[in-house]
């Protein structure tokens, strides 16, 4: 018995689940070439999924999670590079086609690299202070940060 189900696959849901959103992404994301051409993150998510976004849904959070996966499997897996930018009416993507247009995703990886950089000494200055051997609290305030 144990030899039968060492033969069957393991089925990650996860990944099939990001693979298949990455495969309509892609097929999206061909009409969504250069800025001008953006697509508003409620109208990528409701192309995708055929319902109205809401972020107060949990499921819609999810789905959202495994989309922005999908995005990633995309810039890492194929030469379909989706990058996002924020003005005044919220998200929308696009794959870029100047240098111009990626600087804005250039500089939040830049900044991401500051922030990993800076997680890097803490927890070098965590092991030399030994936290490990303190009373662990949470902060009376913490800064919330609104979600999209």
């Amino acid at each position: 018995m144990k030899a039968l189900v060492k033969t069957i696959p393991k089925f990650d849901m996860k990944l099939y689940t990001v693979k298949k959103i990455a495969e309509k992404l892609i097929m999206l994301m061909e009409k969504h070439i250069g800025e001008d051409d953006a697509i508003s993150k409620r109208r990528l998510f409701s192309t995708l999924f055929r319902e109205s976004y809401d972020h107060n849904n949990l499921k819609h959070f999810v789905q959202w999670e495994f989309t922005k996966r999908a995005m990633h499997m995309l810039r890492t897996k194929t030469k379909c590079f989706v990058i996002s930018k924020y003005d005044d009416k919220g998200f929308s993507y696009f794959v870029p086609t100047s240098d111009e247009q990626s600087q804005s995703y250039i500089n939040t990886m830049n900044k991401n690299i500051r922030a990993m950089t800076a997680m890097k000494k803490r927890i070098k200055r965590s092991i030399d202070e030994r936290w490990f051997s303190e009373e662990w609290i949470l902060p009376t305030t913490t800064r919330v940060r609104k979600l999209q």
